[in-house]
């Protein structure tokens, strides 16, 4: 490898670093409002999927066959396109 590809691909390197930088939103993690305030000051968690009752199960936030089918063709075809491209 020459210095001329070296330097090339350094700044390829650079020219993408920045440009993956530019692309990143700031984070406001601190930022709270009203809801999370009355969230953390509710007692207890008997309407929460940590009970573990089985009352509050709920079937329509589950996914469907479909859905279960189309992931797992997805991660297939993802194994496929990664072995053989």
């Amino acid at each position: 490898m020459t210095t001329k590809s070296k330097l090339i691909m350094f700044a390829t390197v650079v020219v993408c670093v920045i440009c993956i930088g530019m692309i990143g939103n700031e984070a406001y993690a601190q930022g709270s409002s009203s809801l999370d305030k009355d969230m953390a000051s509710r007692q207890g968690i008997s309407e929460s999927l940590a009970s573990g009752s089985k009352e509050n199960n709920d079937d329509s936030r589950n996914p469907s066959r479909l859905q279960m089918g189309v992931g797992i063709g997805s991660c297939v075809v993802a194994f496929v396109v990664l072995k053989y491209l």
